[in-house]
């Protein structure tokens, strides 16, 4: 009986002092596995902080790329509102300067026989349409043989002789006197090109000097005498330095109108016609007349 319980504390024994090592084992284990869990969750959180990093860099690079972009567009923006308004401003010169230009323009009727409209001043030039007779047109000047008008909205040249230049003068109403000059000035260059004549008074068929400056100022209501002389006394008297467009400038034998920049229009000799010369002080000034009140 001793000898079995014995025996059975020495297998007791026995099993302790193997089980050890295998705790101490199982120890070490649960120890490095805490280890390698602690590592991977560092590792981990590295990782996981470079990506924020990285997030955060890439957030900032896109605020700035966002920010160009927005610039950009803040630019394009700029740009276009600028084209917008240059656009706009030309639109705004190019109708000033077409209400300019139609402001410039006067009426003429075809006259004698249909004619053609040509695009060039000569016979040979292109052909843009028929005017037929006595069909209005607008007159834009006088260019040696050929008259510049504009039929139906088709611009060009026919020959001076075939178009009438309208005696309808503008009303003076409610114009200062140099206004008013200037009206009279501007209506006597309609008839440059036009034909100058020997004791006649016709702005389109033909006159002389003194005719001419009386007959455009019958236009407006006034009533000058007929020949050069006379006219010398017409009106009121005006220094040369205070000369202005529509003043009349007479000459020895001659008279003519001012119309601005040291420029007269006059009925010249009848190998020019009525002529724009451009000293008034070409030849000795008389006297200087003032119609206009």
């Amino acid at each position: 009986m001793r000898l079995k319980i014995v025996r059975t504390m020495a297998l007791v024994l026995l099993m302790g002092l193997s089980s050890a090592p295998m705790a101490e084992a199982q120890t070490i284990t649960v120890n490095n596995e805490s280890v390698q869990e602690n590592q991977d969750e560092q590792n981990n959180q590295d990782i996981e902080e470079n990506q924020d990093t990285q997030d955060e860099q890439d957030s900032q690079n896109n605020d700035s790329e966002q920010k160009d972009e927005d610039k950009q567009d803040a630019q394009k923006d700029n740009d276009k509102q600028d084209n917008t308004e240059i656009k706009e401003s030309k639109k705004k010169a190019t109708k000033k300067k077409t209400a300019k230009k139609s402001s410039n323009l006067f009426n003429g009727k075809i006259r004698r026989s249909a004619v053609t409209l040509r695009k060039g001043r000569s016979y040979s030039s292109k052909a843009i349409t028929r005017i037929p007779r006595n069909k209005i047109v607008k007159v834009y000047g006088t260019y040696g043989k050929w008259r510049k008008v504009s039929y139906k909205n088709k611009i060009g040249y026919v020959p001076k002789q075939n178009v009438f230049i309208s005696v309808k003068a503008p009303s003076l109403k409610g114009q200062s006197s140099k206004e008013k000059g200037k009206t009279v000035a501007k209506f006597a260059q309609r008839f440059k090109g036009n034909r100058y004549v020997y004791g006649k008074t016709d702005l389109n068929n033909g006159t002389d000097c003194s005719g001419f400056v009386r007959s455009v100022y019958k236009a407006f209501g006034y009533k000058l005498p007929r020949s050069s002389s006379e006219q010398r006394h017409a009106g009121r008297k005006v220094k040369k330095g205070y000369i202005q467009p529509g003043d009349i400038v007479c000459y020895s034998g001659h008279v003519a109108i001012y119309i601005g920049n040291g420029h007269i229009v006059h009925a010249s000799t009848r190998k020019t016609g009525i002529k724009i010369s451009s000293n008034y002080r070409y030849r000795r000034v008389l006297s200087i007349r003032r119609i206009v009140k």
